[in-house]
């Protein structure tokens, strides 16, 4: 294994079987566990010895739990094409930083990179990292590829910088797939709350699932929202409002819920006790969840989740050996966050064999066009104007089970047309 951490830590259409999980462990102790037992040094020309990544993820934060998920789905790339010998002969080196989730330290964590001779980088949880890194990294001439940021502003109507890539799906995307199959599948629901953080990305998500509804003939109205800001944890009052606030019958109400990783996880947990989803037909969710269902112990609501990747839905060689290499190192299915980073690592070893180089500019120039296989079954080909990725979708309906593997039963999957 090749994982260093450089920071100072403080740190399938139709139904699927699942598999049993348990809860995961801290994530100081994995970054600990997947650094003792990696080695590291050599140079990152690409000609020999080691090629290093950089991969900037909010360790210590909030989202830890989806960090943790990102840093195994890039070590289980970094492990097959080491094990295939390597890229033009040098083994990938995956060098972790931890961002906190603080936009402010974007900057100073380039410049750390930078100065480890570590020009290529990837990961990035949030829009405002993105942006900040994309802005950095011309000076510094870096390579930043964006595995989970969401904004359309970062690649619409130009890339955010020269040095910005972009291999996630962005948010009205997301919302887009997300609303046109909810009015296709439940169009008695025309009445719906909303909890979600309050950042531009999250609101704007909403308001293009709006959007997609009604232009597939749905009238809908807004019942009551309620923004939370990304830190905060207790969500008690905006829970009870909801509970107390629903006026019309169930077949009729829906929750989008804009929120994600521990946000999520927050929600449902603190909802629970409540029963107040159980006075919605319909909740949807977009991004990072698979992680919160499985917080859930088997318990999670029936909810509509639309990402890049499910385990389960579909069938292919290279999706079963990344379920069976993250099952070894988790005991879970990966989740979306860990597909993003395995096709992020993926993709700068293809452009690095397809420059010959690890040169920052040759691989950038060697970004412009390159396709690569997924997990997902479809080929995934980046846009050498936009530098923006053509990212296939899936709608997954899932319910928590506790009789099914990893406590999810997924009820359908299905793939939306690419815009």
């Amino acid at each position: 294994m090749t994982t260093t951490q450089s920071s100072t830590p403080q740190l399938k259409n139709g139904s699927s079987k699942m598999r049993h999980a348990r809860p995961f462990a801290a994530t100081a102790l994995a970054v600990a566990l997947l650094t003792a037992a990696c080695g590291g040094g050599g140079d990152t020309t690409g000609s020999a010895g080691v090629i290093k990544l950089g991969q900037a993820l909010p360790i210590n934060s909030v989202q830890a739990a989806l960090a943790k998920t990102q840093i195994v789905g890039a070590q289980i790339a970094a492990d097959e094409i080491n094990a295939a010998g390597g890229v033009n002969g040098s083994k990938i080196e995956i060098v972790l930083k931890d961002t906190k989730l603080e936009t402010a330290r974007v900057g100073t964590i380039l410049r750390e990179l930078n100065d480890e001779g570590v020009k290529l980088t990837l990961g990035w949880e949030t829009s405002p990292e993105c942006q900040a890194a994309a802005e950095a990294a011309p000076r510094l001439q870096q390579v930043v590829l964006a595995n989970h940021c969401s904004s359309k502003l970062l690649y619409d109507p130009k890339p955010a910088s020269p040095n910005y890539w972009m291999l996630s799906a962005s948010g009205p995307e997301i919302a887009d797939a997300a609303g046109k199959s909810l009015a296709k599948e439940m169009p008695e629901v025309d009445n719906w709350d909303v909890f979600g953080y309050d950042a531009a990305i999250t609101r704007s998500n909403w308001e293009v699932v709006q959007a997609a509804m009604k232009g597939e003939g749905n009238e809908i109205k807004k019942n009551q929202d309620f923004w939370v800001p990304v830190d905060a944890t207790s969500y008690r009052s905006q829970i009870t409002s909801l509970a107390s606030g629903l006026k019309t019958p169930k077949p009729s109400n829906g929750l989008f819920l804009s929120a994600y990783g521990a946000g999520t996880t927050n929600f449902l947990k603190q909802a629970e006790p409540l029963k107040v989803l159980d006075n919605y037909s319909a909740i949807v969710t977009l991004g990072a969840y698979w992680s919160s269902a499985l917080a859930m112990n088997g318990t999670s609501p029936d909810i509509f989740n639309v990402h890049e990747y499910f385990a389960g839905c579909q069938t292919n060689a290279m999706d079963d050996a990344f379920i069976k290499a993250y099952r070894a190192k988790m005991n879970a299915q990966p989740d979306a966050g860990a597909y993003q980073s395995y096709i992020g690592v993926k993709f700068y070893a293809a452009a690095i064999a397809k420059a010959k180089s690890a040169d920052p500019d040759k691989v950038q120039k060697a970004f412009a066009g390159l396709s690569i296989d997924t997990p997902t079954g479809q080929k995934i080909t980046m846009n050498g104007t936009t530098h923006k990725a053509d990212s296939p979708l899936t709608v997954a309906h899932l319910v928590g089970d506790p009789t099914a593997p990893d406590g999810i039963k997924v009820i359908s999957c299905a793939t939306p047309p690419r815009n």
